[in-house]
């Protein structure tokens, strides 16, 4: 077993130790501390596991692909939801926390825009079930498939289905046995990987002089349209239309589940300030 497998094993191993160790802690707790960690979670741990649910495989994956593939103009998205995710923690993140608890301490979103407008119907609940429903199952395939592709790379002889039914098993197990702070804790230690990652690979490039410069003068062409892209053409090339899709990304933060729910669940709302920071500076 080479290093790459064997880091790959240890990985998946400790995200699946996080998942029994809560099943057995938090056993018997009740749907609150399962579904929103009793709103024990510290500012550190919100903060990262905020930010490692939501700039996982398309960080790691999809946004470098769609820059080598469509140049330097598309660094307008990473613009853009750096932008929309500090307006998400200035101007979402405390009042949320405030008011989800003070709305008869709400523990679902759901449940919280019901109880916050104060409303016995169903109607509302239902419109964000399909909201989430259709959303995240193209957002959910999108991060089973760069997945898949990992598995593959570090396990050559599986196939893609194989792959992909092995990385959402792991994923359910956890979730399932540890709940809510399984999922934050494993996000945590995915998001310290994530920083590691992406400051060490441009100083091994650096070091290795592995780099290869004739990339940033090559031209792609875009096989749909036929349409060519010069990767290292500078950002400010970019049409407008691409800068004002790019800035607009950062709108979605307002509205994604996973990352705002990460706010209800921080332990004090003076604890805000500080996630907020950690988050941000990540």
């Amino acid at each position: 077993m080479n290093a790459e497998v064997l880091a790959f094993v240890l990985y998946f191993v400790l995200m699946l130790a996080i998942g029994v160790l809560f099943f057995f802690k938090e056993k018997g707790a009740g749907e609150k501390e399962y579904f929103l960690g009793g709103r024990h979670m510290g500012p550190w741990v919100t903060a990262m596991s905020a930010q490692a649910s939501d700039m996982s495989a398309w960080l790691l994956m999809g946004l470098p692909g769609s820059i080598l593939a469509f140049g330097f103009g598309q660094i307008w998205i990473g613009i853009g939801l750096a932008i929309g995710t500090i307006a998400n923690w200035i101007i979402v993140a405390r009042r949320l926390r405030c008011f989800s608890e003070a709305a008869n301490d709400s523990i679902t979103l759901p449940q919280y825009l019901s109880n916050r407008f104060a409303t016995k119907s169903l109607t509302l609940q239902i419109i964000c079930a399909v909201i989430f429903l259709v959303c995240f199952t193209i957002y959910v395939a999108s991060a089973f498939v760069s997945g898949a592709t990992v598995f593959t790379m570090v396990f050559p002889s599986l196939s893609n289905q194989t792959a992909m039914l092995l990385f959402v098993l792991i994923i359910i197990i956890y979730t399932f046995l540890g709940g809510y702070k399984a999922v934050c804790w494993t996000d945590f230690f995915q998001g310290l990987l994530m920083l590691c990652a992406v400051l060490a690979i441009p100083i091994a490039i650096v070091t290795t002089q592995n780099l290869d410069v004739t990339a940033l003068e090559t031209v792609y062409v875009n096989a749909a349209d036929g349409t060519q892209y010069a990767f290292g053409s500078s950002l400010f090339t970019a049409s407008w239309q691409d800068i004002i899709s790019g800035l607009a990304w950062g709108l979605g933060y307002f509205g994604m589940p996973h990352i705002i729910v990460r706010f209800m669940s921080i332990e004090k709302p003076s604890m805000v300030k500080k996630s907020a920071i950690v988050a941000c500076v990540w």
